[in-house]
């Protein structure tokens, strides 16, 4: 009776503990945290398209930019309406800078204020990202000269400007299988007015082994639970 006491009592430890091991296995490490259905993830911005019209945001001065004003994310369309020299700088910049080439154009009663806006004089430029940060830009230089067209009894101007931003502050944390796709705004900012261009981010699925690791252990455990219950019941019947 009491070698019998003792061995069942060694597998009931054992057993024990293989279950604290399971337990551990399936609520530490992570979990959905480190990689599961809902964890969160750190993405680079990834624009889906290259083309964005202008929208207004607020202000004082709805007609300060005219609505034919366009912004294009160079480098990632081949046929994206940019210029030579917005896609060479991409190109050379490579994945540690974003190039947007903007094409602004104005004919505000005011053909003073017209005439600075369409090359970005006073006007206060920057990415805003998903998560609210403003991401400045490194440069902005004239991609056009100045184009000049009567209209009525105003003259619609116009210029291209090239903006080059850091990649390093556009990451998008996302979390979820399948996330509402993160947006980034290029947005002008003068005479109480508001107005911005806009690019949503492409969002790659997560990996289907996502947690490879947990799921190597938590196999494991069960493999090791299944032997001592089988050692368990060896050593019970063999004392009966």
């Amino acid at each position: 009776m009491t070698v019998r006491g003792k061995g069942s009592a060694c597998c009931l430890v054992a057993l024990c503990g293989l279950c604290a091991v399971l337990a551990g296995c399936q609520t530490t490490g992570g979990g959905a945290a480190a990689g599961g259905p809902h964890a969160e993830r750190v993405i680079p911005f990834m624009p889906t398209q290259a083309v964005s019209a202008l929208h207004l945001g607020e202000g004082r001065y709805p007609d300060l930019f005219a609505p034919t004003s366009s912004a294009c994310w160079a480098g990632i369309d081949a046929g994206a309406p940019v210029s030579a020299r917005a896609s060479a700088m991409a190109e050379a910049l490579g994945e540690r800078y974003a190039v947007i080439e903007c094409r602004v154009e104005s004919a505000f009663a005011d053909m003073d204020k017209a005439y600075e806006v369409v090359g970005l004089r006073g006007i206060n430029v920057y990415l805003l990202t998903p998560d609210g940060r403003k991401v400045r830009p490194t440069k902005v230089e004239p991609g056009s000269d100045l184009s000049e067209e009567p209209v009525g009894a105003l003259r619609h101007f116009g210029r291209t400007n090239l903006l080059v931003f850091p990649r390093d502050g556009l990451a998008a944390t996302v979390a979820g299988p399948s996330p509402t796709p993160p947006e980034t705004r290029l947005v002008l900012e003068g005479y109480d007015s508001t107005f911005y261009f806009s690019w949503v981010s492409f969002v790659p699925e997560p990996a289907p082994e996502a947690y490879p690791r947990l799921k190597s252990r938590l196999r494991d455990a069960r493999e090791d639970m299944r032997l001592a219950s089988d050692r368990f019941m060896d050593v019970s019947h063999r004392f009966d």
